[in-house]
């Protein structure tokens, strides 16, 4: 059997990490006797290596801070969406815990994490030493991704909810989270292309959207955040007028739906966007809510099918379907999803306009718009109303 440091199922990449973590342990002990006795000892392959630094240098760390701060470094640079900068780091590290951003320093951080990360100067960014690191890491509970997006997402909430620079918003913070953001949040109207508020504007919905409803549900202190940013009825600044604020100050990009956006520019009641948001990112709990209200109009509804439908929010959509009442499903609604639906999908919708009618037209353009993995969706379509209903039109487009 080889050793890691002659393997050759091992890229020479791998070896010679396994060779610079061996020589910095190494180098950490002051006494020959020492040395000679570790050498015997060492681990022979890279996972134990970084077992054996994670266990005994970095998850045991003393300092209730210190721990925080590790876990908040390897959680964002598992499951950041764009590379941050240093400072937009720091700032996200900070942010739910007891120390200022400003005194986050480079040397705390690679000190903190040890062998584990490193600075990149040229990109001003920190980043894992090697791969290896993060295959490690992912291999850990306490590193899922639920529990990174958890953290991540929770951030990013107390940056928009921080930035509304809201009495009403820090009261809520200290007393219901027990969290002072005071200082550590940029305002609203900030259209800087980097920084923390930035990446909260873009990216928070991906990060609630990845928690899943269980996860949202569970988490105590996440779910007061998160209720309390879709709250709209505060007195003053809300935390989705501050977001909104922010997102219209960068270029409509491709993290939301088109038909969100849309729906954002044309109403303008504040008791609409909760519903809006949750059909485009999937809060299926959160649309619950808002279907109880029983000032919510067809157009509103029908709206937020839309929404979900081009956002391809299959979960958020049937949940808007099962619960629509005596209003009818559209027939426009049915290409559009046709597109991303699968088979079992598609019947059930089907079975929700059972009056459908359809033409030779229609059929030629899902045929020609679907992609090939939802070719299948055209039978579907046909057989659940059967084929004797197509016209020789139809069938001429199918042949």
């Amino acid at each position: 059997m080889y050793p890691m440091s002659s393997s050759p199922d091992y890229p020479i990449s791998t070896r010679f990490r396994w060779a610079s973590l061996q020589l910095e342990i190494l180098c950490t002990l002051k006494l020959d006797a020492d040395v000679r006795a570790t050498l015997g000892r060492l681990p022979p392959k890279l996972e134990q290596l970084y077992l054996e630094i994670y266990e005994k240098q970095i998850s045991r760390y003393h300092g209730e801070a210190g721990r925080s701060i590790i876990n908040n470094i390897l959680k964002w640079l598992l499951h950041a969406q764009t590379r941050m900068s240093s400072s937009e780091l720091c700032a996200a590290v900070a942010m739910n815990i007891a120390v200022a951003p400003e005194d986050l320093t480079k040397e705390h951080i690679l000190d903190l994490c040890h062998n584990f990360v490193v600075f990149d100067d040229g990109l001003d960014t920190f980043r894992f030493a090697h791969l290896s690191v993060r295959e490690f890491l992912e291999t850990r509970d306490e590193f899922s991704p639920i529990h990174c997006h958890l953290l991540a997402a929770e951030v990013c909430l107390l940056q928009l909810i921080g930035s509304t620079n809201s009495s009403i918003a820090e009261k809520f913070l200290k007393d219901e989270c027990a969290i002072n953001v005071v200082g550590k949040t940029a305002s609203a109207a900030e259209s800087l292309p980097e920084g923390l508020q930035n990446y909260a504007t873009i990216h928070w919905s991906l990060h609630c959207s990845r928690i899943g409803e269980r996860g949202r549900e569970s988490q105590t202190r996440f779910k007061r955040l998160f209720q309390f940013f879709l709250s709209t009825d505060l007195e003053g600044p809300s935390p989705l007028d501050a977001w909104l604020l922010s997102y219209r100050h960068r270029d409509y990009s491709d993290e939301a739906p088109y038909s969100l956006r849309v729906a954002l520019d044309t109403y303008h009641s504040p008791l609409i966007m909760p519903l809006f948001l949750a059909s485009a990112f999937g809060f299926c709990e959160v649309i619950r809510t808002c279907l109880m209200n029983p000032k919510l109009g067809l157009g509103e509804r029908r709206t937020a099918w839309s929404i979900s439908s081009s956002a391809s929010q299959g979960e958020a959509l049937r949940t808007h379907l099962e619960n629509r009442g005596d209003c009818e499903i559209p027939e426009s609604i049915v290409p559009r999803v046709a597109m991303w639906m699968d088979a079992d999908e598609f019947a059930w919708l089907l079975d929700q306009v059972p009056n459908m009618k359809y033409t030779a037209s229609f059929v030629a353009s899902m045929k020609r718009r679907l992609p090939e993995t939802r070719k299948e969706n055209v039978d579907i379509l046909l057989h659940h109303f059967g084929f004797e209903k197509a016209s020789n039109e139809i069938l001429k487009v199918l042949a």
